[in-house]
């Protein structure tokens, strides 16, 4: 049995009848990361429903460091969900952005993973699924 559809009999198991979810209550021993998003979208959405949208929104990532050494500048990055977990917001702060805290983009949640780790992120879908992410088509 492969991970998704181990993943879909525990859902079926432990999220009966109108409970929701929480993302920290998904098993550990399946490799959620490992998920191809493409090949299992519309299954993946009937799972996300049943798991409960966490009441926080917004979500600090971290900080990187970009350019030669010498000429190095840094930036942190936060993402705020939408109510639905499909449209995301990007901002940026850092010593590059006088005037403070600075929208980058806004972007659907099935952009937002590759847009995320192209500025040197790595964060895991598990992760992300746990921020309320939901795919947006």
């Amino acid at each position: 049995m492969d991970e998704f559809s181990r993943l879909l009999n525990w859902i079926g198991r432990h999220g009966g009848g109108n409970r929701l979810i929480d993302a920290s209550e998904l098993p550990t021993n399946i490799d959620i990361d490992g998920l191809d998003l493409d090949l299992h979208r519309s299954d993946l959405r009937q799972i996300l429903s049943k798991l409960r949208m966490p009441s926080r929104r917004s979500y600090h990532l971290g900080s990187v460091t970009t350019g030669m050494a010498g000429i190095q500048s840094s930036a942190s990055h936060r993402v705020v969900r939408g109510r639905e977990g499909k449209r995301w917001k990007i901002y940026v702060s850092g010593p590059d952005f006088p005037d403070g805290e600075e929208c980058m983009d806004e972007i659907s949640s099935n952009d937002l993973l590759s847009e995320i780790e192209s500025l040197g992120y790595q964060i895991t879908l598990r992760q992300w699924i746990a921020m309320g992410w939901r795919p947006s088509t």
